[in-house]
């Protein structure tokens, strides 16, 4: 499933709070929901309102159809050769190594 990622970032990096985000589709109860990790500023930590407030981000800026089913914080995001890498995190979630 291609889930319009450069959408989902293009809303994501216009908050202020958020660093860096990658996003993947997860397999989930034969669907695939959205999971988006997010690296926040120095000292911020994800809440409901942050969580919330991204989520309203995406939906209005991007889509409706751009549903997130989880916002997760993260340290850092993976990078190969200075380029995020959406489908190794995508591995890992589903149990590859």
């Amino acid at each position: 499933m291609r889930i319009g990622t450069p959408e989902i970032y293009n809303q994501v990096e216009r908050l202020d709070e958020v660093a860096e985000a990658i996003c993947i589709g997860q397999d989930w109860d034969d669907d695939v929901r959205v999971i988006l990790f997010v690296r926040l500023g120095p000292g911020l930590a994800l809440d409901a309102d942050l969580e919330k407030k991204i989520k309203s981000k995406i939906h209005t800026g991007a889509s409706p159809r751009h549903v997130l089913a989880k916002v997760t914080q993260v340290a850092d995001i993976p990078r190969t050769s200075g380029k995020i890498v959406e489908l190794a995190v995508r591995e890992v979630v589903h149990g590859g190594q």
